[in-house]
């Protein structure tokens, strides 16, 4: 497998050839360039022969393009978490929208990647397909799951065919890949784990939910609701007001907040405490109080910890000493 990533015609940031490192072998990358016409713009890769991570992250004076292009035979996973980013395309440029996961599997792309001035962040994760179907081919679960069944007869998925908004969960498997820091030849079993997770999960969420069948909602409004969902799980640290919300979804600020209460069985203002409680309880063992506080979007370290009391019957210091008696 190759990747390249060029900036704006001929700024390179990236050029890897998997396919050069040993079996077994995971090479971690740092790149930071200063292109024409960019503040900055960096890459985080962790590489191996079956695989490949890459988190990058932009901060734009002008709007840029990004020419990205793979060639292999390859699943790509991929995810904005932050900015706007539109893939372009001769029939019709498509919206590549913040917190929506895509699923593709093709053997060669020529991306074209155009984003405006404003900072962004791409998080992208590829697998060969002989790796995507050597992790999997013992789980009975794939029997039901028609994008394996499809990566198996060599069925070429495009961009947007299977696509889902960003939950916790999954927002959590990502970052657990791109935050570890274990020796590499643990670090890659631990990756290959999170991966089975990952995939386990987006079956898990693909397949029918009876509670949202009986929600009554148009799928038009669904659809929108998903996307409000997807957008707070990558801003729960700084969320909209419901009005802004509505406007970036394009519904009716009644609609939102009824539909959403009826597909989630939550409101938004609850599903945004929710968030910011579980991703401060899987801090725990890392930071401060006072560090996870501002992580999680709270200007008052007293009012977090009384919303943490009040959320989980207990101080993140007495939860901390349960833990660790």
């Amino acid at each position: 497998m190759k990747i390249q990533s060029i900036l704006n015609e001929d700024d390179l940031l990236y050029e890897e050839n998997l396919s050069k490192l040993s079996e077994g072998e995971l090479l971690e990358k740092s790149i930071e360039t200063q292109p024409k016409h960019t503040a900055s713009a960096k890459a985080s890769l962790k590489l191996s022969r079956d695989f490949c991570i890459i988190d990058t992250r932009f901060d734009f004076k002008k709007p840029t393009v990004d020419k990205f292009s793979i060639s292999g035979d390859f699943i790509m996973i991929s995810c904005v978490v932050r900015g706007e980013s539109v893939r372009e395309n001769l029939e019709k440029d498509r919206n590549l929208e913040l917190g929506q996961v895509h699923f593709s599997y093709s053997k060669k792309i020529n991306e074209r990647v155009r984003m405006p001035q404003s900072k962004t962040r791409y998080i992208c994760l590829l697998i060969s397909r002989c790796k995507y179907l050597d992790l999997l081919q013992n789980e009975s679960w794939v029997a039901r799951d028609p994008f394996y069944t499809a990566i198996k007869t060599s069925k070429r998925i495009p961009l947007g065919t299977y696509s889902f908004p960003l939950g916790f969960q999954m927002n959590q498997i990502i970052s657990e890949i791109l935050e570890c820091k274990w020796e590499h030849h643990i670090q890659l079993e631990f990756i290959q784990l999170k991966i089975k997770e990952l995939l386990l999960h987006v079956f898990n969420i693909s397949v029918e939910n009876p509670s949202k069948e009986q929600a009554n909602l148009s799928e038009n409004s669904k659809e929108k609701i998903e996307k409000a969902k997807a957008y707070l799980t990558v801003n729960y640290k700084n969320p909209p007001t419901i009005k802004k919300l509505s406007r970036i979804v394009l519904i009716n600020e009644v609609h939102l907040k009824s539909g959403f209460k009826k597909l989630y069985g939550t409101t938004i203002k609850k599903f945004v405490i929710d968030l910011r409680m579980q991703k401060a309880y899987s801090l725990l063992k890392s930071k401060s109080v006072n560090e996870i506080a501002e992580s999680t979007g709270y200007k008052s370290v007293p009012h977090f910890i009384a919303t943490f009391k009040k959320y989980y019957g207990q101080t993140p210091k007495q939860v901390l000493v349960q833990q660790n008696p």
